[in-house]
């Protein structure tokens, strides 16, 4: 990976096959995320930004290009390497929270932790540390349903960062928020970016993620057009 990129995707191509029509959702997409900023790919539903997210996560490989995260190349590995991968470096946040309904906000945060390997005592520190780092130290003990939209999707960030991972990825994450909650997580995201070094993507139709984004392209027909 070149120094001071955290994502590097070059010439990356993923096609799928729609009864005879091949539809191109990334279609030689090059992209380079710094570290220590928010970029935002902005469009239309179908212009293929979850297909780029995807690639880039490692939920899916391209059938052309290279995708390098956290300087490991994600092109050609196993579902298994790219799991371990995730685990390790890159954080995953969609529209829905995906939460664990039955685990309390602190609880969701420890899961990764444990699956890293980290004691129960040293997870619930750290997922601890976490809440409190986006804004939300006081609800450790609430459960997603006693949460607003805008709070379990903090603790999705938190869950997303928990182990130091540097990379987040987030599709569509304010979709079922309103415009203030919007706003806040946005802020959240570049303020993670700025001073703490995350690098993340952020898929999106809302203009407010326009605004705080360092980096804006728009995607169309599966490719990207700076913004």
């Amino acid at each position: 990976m070149s120094s001071g990129a955290a994502i590097e995707v070059g010439g990356a191509r993923r096609t799928f096959q729609s009864g005879i029509e091949t539809i191109r959702a990334v279609d030689g997409v090059d992209l380079r995320v710094e570290v220590g900023t928010m970029t935002c790919l902005y469009g239309a539903s179908g212009s293929g930004k979850t297909t780029l997210l995807n690639l880039i996560a490692g939920l899916d490989i391209a059938d052309q290009g290279t995708v390098r995260v956290a300087g490991r190349d994600l092109s050609g590995t196993s579902e298994a390497e790219r799991a371990r991968i995730r685990l390790h470096h890159i954080g995953v946040v969609f529209q829905e929270n995906n939460l664990v309904h039955e685990f309390t906000a602190l609880e969701n945060v420890v899961v990764p932790l444990l699956a890293r390997g980290a004691s129960l005592s040293e997870a619930r520190d750290e997922a601890a540390d976490q809440l409190a780092r986006v804004g939300i130290a006081e609800l450790a003990d609430r459960l997603p349903r006693e949460m607003s939209g805008g709070q379990r999707q903090r603790v999705g960030i938190a869950r997303a960062l928990a182990g130091g991972r540097e990379v987040l990825v987030a599709d569509e994450p304010t979709g079922a928020l309103d415009s203030a909650n919007s706003g806040a997580l946005f802020e959240l995201v570049a303020s993670l970016c700025h001073d703490v070094g995350v690098a993340a993507v952020v898929a999106t139709h809302d203009p407010l993620g326009r605004d705080r984004a360092d980096v804006v392209w728009t995607m169309v027909d599966g490719q990207l057009d700076p913004t």
